[in-house]
C-alpha cells in the first residue's frame, strides 16, 4: 500500500530547506529558530498521525465505495474533478473551522504561529487531519475509492503549502481563480480586516462566491488572538481544547456543557469565569512569544531534529518491513522527543530528564524487540549507536551542569 506523503513529505522538506537557506543568507528575519524548530517537530508529529487516518479512512469509507452506483477509474481526469471537490469541501470544513468552537480547537493550533514561512505549513493540528476526514465520506458514495480520496486530501495539502511565504508577492490573473500567498498571508493575519477571511485551499472563487474573500491591503500580522505561549507540541495542539474542557468542567448548566462545544466561536456559559475579552491584534500591539533555552542546546536539537526527521520518513514508508507496532514504536518516541525538546527550548529540567529516559528506552527497545518491530538490521546499528550516544550526551553533559543550576542561553 502506497502512503501518499511518504512521497510529497520529501518535497515538502526540500522547498522548506530551499527558503530557509535562502532567508538565512539574507538575513531577512523571516526564520527564528524557536519557532521554525518547534513547528518543524509538530508537523513531523502530525505526518505518524497520517498514518492512523489512512487506516480509518480505508477501513471506514471501504463500505461506503461499495455502495456507489457508479465507481470512478484511478485516471487523471478523475483525480482532476476529486481534486476540485475536495477543495470545495474543505472550503466548508475549512471555514465551520474558524466559526464553531469545537472545529476551532482541532484547527487553531495551525494558526498560532507567529511568522509566516514554510515552516508554518507544517505546524498542523494533529485533530484536525482526523476532523477533516468525517467531511469527506460523501465522495466514497460518489463513487471515488478510499484511495483516491486519500491521494487527493495530499496533493491538496502539497499544493497549499506553498503558499506560507512571504516571499512571493502578488501574482496578478493567478489571484484571480487560484488561492495564493497573498491571499493566504491575509487568511493567517489577526488584523481586523483579515479575521475569518481567504479560506480556499486551491481555488480562492470559492471565497468570491460565498463572501469570504479579502485582499492583501496592509501588512499582516500572524497568530491568534490567545496564544499558547509554548514550545510544547501537546499545548500547542490542545491549547483551545483545555480552555473548552475548563468551561465544561466550570459550567452547571448540563445543557451548557452539550451545546459549549457546537456553538459559535467565542461562545461560553454565562455562569464560567471571565475571561477578558479579546481584540484584533494590529502592528506592534503584542510581543512575540520567546523563551531563554539551555546554553548550547541547539546545536544538539538539530541533530536530534535530523534523526526524527529521518525516523519518520522510515516510519511513512509503507514498503519496508517495518510492522504495525514498529511504526507505532517510533511515533512513540518521536512524540516524547518533541515534548523533551520543546521543554529543552524553555529550560525547563525535566525535558533533559525526560530526554534521557527517552533515548534510554528507544535503545532497549531496538536491542530487545527489532525483530518483533521489524527493524531491517541497516538501521538497527545506527538507531542504537545514536541512541547510546544521545543518553550519554544527555546524561553527563547535562546533567553535570545541573549542578551549576544548568546554564542558559
Amino acid at each position: 500500500m502506497l502512503n501518499i506523503y511518504s512521497i510529497l513529505a520529501p518535497i515538502a522538506l526540500v522547498l522548506l530547506v530551499v527558503e530557509m537557506a535562502y532567508c538565512l543568507v539574507q538575513k531577512n528575519g523571516i526564520y527564528t529558530f524557536q519557532e521554525s524548530f518547534t513547528n518543524i517537530s509538530t508537523g513531523m508529529g502530525n505526518q505518524l498521525i497520517n498514518l492512523l487516518v489512512m487506516a480509518l479512512v480505508f477501513s471506514l469509507y471501504e463500505p461506503l465505495y461499495s455502495w456507489a452506483p457508479y465507481k470512478f477509474e484511478d485516471s487523471f481526469l478523475s483525480m482532476i474533478i476529486l481534486l476540485v471537490l475536495v477543495d470545495f469541501i474543505f472550503y466548508w470544513v475549512h471555514r465551520f473551522g474558524h466559526e464553531v468552537n469545537i472545529l476551532w480547537a482541532a484547527h487553531s493550533p495551525h494558526h498560532s504561529g507567529e511568522e509566516m514561512n514554510l515552516a508554518l505549513a507544517l505546524r498542523a493540528s494533529v485533530t484536525m487531519r482526523l476532523a477533516s476526514f468525517f467531511f469527506f465520506w460523501p465522495l466514497a458514495l460518489v463513487g471515488f475509492s478510499p484511495q483516491m480520496i486519500y491521494a487527493a486530501s495530499g496533493i491538496q495539502l502539497i499544493l497549499a503549502f506553498w503558499h506560507h511565504t512571504k516571499l512571493i508577492g502578488k501574482m496578478g490573473w493567478f489571484e484571480k481563480y487560484f488561492n495564493s500567498p497573498s491571499h493566504h498571508r491575509v487568511h493567517h493575519g489577526t488584523n481586523a480586516k483579515y479575521l475569518d477571511k481567504n479560506y480556499g485551499e486551491i481555488f480562492i472563487i470559492w471565497d468570491k462566491m460565498f463572501g469570504t474573500f479579502q485582499a492583501e491591503e496592509e501588512e499582516v500580522n500572524y497568530g491568534i488572538l490567545r496564544q499558547p505561549k509554548s514550545w510544547n507540541p501537546l499545548i500547542i495542539n490542545f491549547h483551545f481544547w483545555n480552555m473548552l474542557f475548563q468551561d465544561f468542567k466550570e459550567t452547571k448548566s448540563l445543557w451548557d456543557k452539550v451545546r459549549l462545544w457546537f456553538m459559535p466561536l467565542g461562545w461560553r456559559p454565562q455562569d464560567v469565569s471571565y475571561r477578558e475579552p479579546v481584540r484584533p491584534f494590529e502592528k506592534g500591539d503584542y510581543q512575540r512569544y520567546k523563551s531563554v533555552e539551555f546554553k548550547h542546546a541547539r546545536g544538539y536539537l538539530l541533530i536530534q531534529l535530523g534523526l526524527g526527521l529521518s525516523a519518520m520518513l522510515y516510519a511513512m514508508n509503507m514498503k519496508n518491513d517495518l510492522t504495525i507496532s514498529g511504526r507505532f514504536f517510533f511515533g512513540s518516541f518521536l512524540w516524547i522527543g518533541m515534548v523533551s525538546w520543546g521543554a529543552i527550548l524553555e529550560s525547563k529540567t525535566w525535558g533533559i530528564i525526560l530526554e534521557f529516559i527517552k533515548s534510554s528506552l528507544l535503545c532497549l527497545g531496538l536491542v530487545l524487540a527489532h525483530s518483533y518491530l521489524g527493524v531491517a538490521q541497516l538501521y538497527l546499528q545506527p538507531f542504537i549507536g545514536i541512541s547510546i550516544l544521545t543518553s550519554a550526551w544527555v546524561g553527563f553533559i547535562y546533567w553535570k551542569n545541573r549542578a551549576s543550576s544548568l546554564q542558559y542561553a
